[in-house]
């Protein structure tokens, strides 16, 4: 019975979050840094709407690009069409220039010798 009344606040909560999302964009969203492992890194929040039922096509359809280096989180599943809050931690971009070539690499060590 406790539980599912959890659930039932839990449903309550996210559909009102639903409402103040836009159907335009299906999304809310806040970035903000935050010291991880000892380095300050932007974290982003997300709110994606109830019209997307998992992660990736979220992520898609709200043109939100992920690297493999970054971290992450949603709450609750995305399959149950409620909508989601997403939380990405972003490890940070570190430019290297090697013989006129650059690239970009993404990482969540704190010095060279460790990269």
């Amino acid at each position: 019975m406790k539980k599912n009344i959890q659930i039932i606040l839990l449903v309550a909560c996210f559909s009102l979050l639903a409402t103040f999302v836009s159907a335009d964009s299906g999304i809310i969203k806040g970035e903000r840094a935050k010291n991880i492992e000892g380095m300050l890194h932007k974290v982003e929040y997300l709110y994606g709407s109830a019209q997307y039922l998992d992660l990736n096509s979220m992520l898609k359809g709200l043109n939100i690009l992920v690297y493999k280096e970054d971290r992450v989180s949603y709450f609750p599943d995305p399959s149950y069409g409620i909508g989601s809050r997403i939380i990405i931690e972003r490890a940070n971009p570190l430019k290297v220039v090697d013989a006129g070539e650059e690239i970009t690499l993404r990482t969540w060590k704190n010095t060279i010798k460790e990269i």
